[in-house]
């Protein structure tokens, strides 16, 4: 009789240790799914440059609503973006080397902007500002730019010299 219950308890507590590790693992599973890739603080070691994607840099304020709604439209449609393009988010408020890739892309598109944010450059196309009737043309114009990559400005050589400085 005692020896029964010592195999049913072992048994109970094998069942326990098994149902524990199998939650552990479909949370952890549950979590990756749920997070997207982007790299909300960038640094300019983090760019790169390939065919096989265009880059997003994008432009934000820490507090901006607008700049907040945009990270949830980027994450929202993350998956489908990622097939196209790699995410680059600067906060530019309270970085000042943020501040200042952002001043030296937005030059090189003769854009004066100041420190406005959203702002955000898809392939070589810039945008300021947001709110969600632009979706379409955010998505529209990545599909673009991924489809003519080869003929947009990469920003390479603005980039390397930023990392020189």
């Amino acid at each position: 009789m005692k020896k029964n219950t010592v195999i049913i308890s072992v048994i109970v507590l094998i069942a326990l240790i098994i149902s524990a590790i199998v939650y552990v693992v479909i949370q952890n599973n549950r979590e990756k799914s749920d997070t997207s890739e982007i790299n909300r603080n960038a640094n300019l070691a983090d760019i790169t440059f390939n065919d096989d994607k265009i880059n997003i840099y994008f432009f934000w304020g820490n507090g901006c609503e607008h700049c907040k709604e945009l990270f949830a439209y980027f994450e929202d449609n993350y998956e489908e973006i990622s097939k196209y393009a790699n995410i680059y988010a600067y906060e530019v408020w309270y970085n000042k080397e943020n501040g200042e890739i952002m001043d030296a892309l937005a030059d090189e598109l003769g854009d004066n902007i100041g420190r406005t944010v959203p702002y955000y450059i898809i392939g070589d196309k810039s945008f300021s500002g947001y709110n969600s009737s632009k979706n379409s043309e955010i998505k529209e114009t990545i599909i673009n730019k991924y489809e003519n990559r080869d003929n947009i400005k990469d920003f390479s050589e603005i980039i390397a010299n930023l990392k020189k400085e």
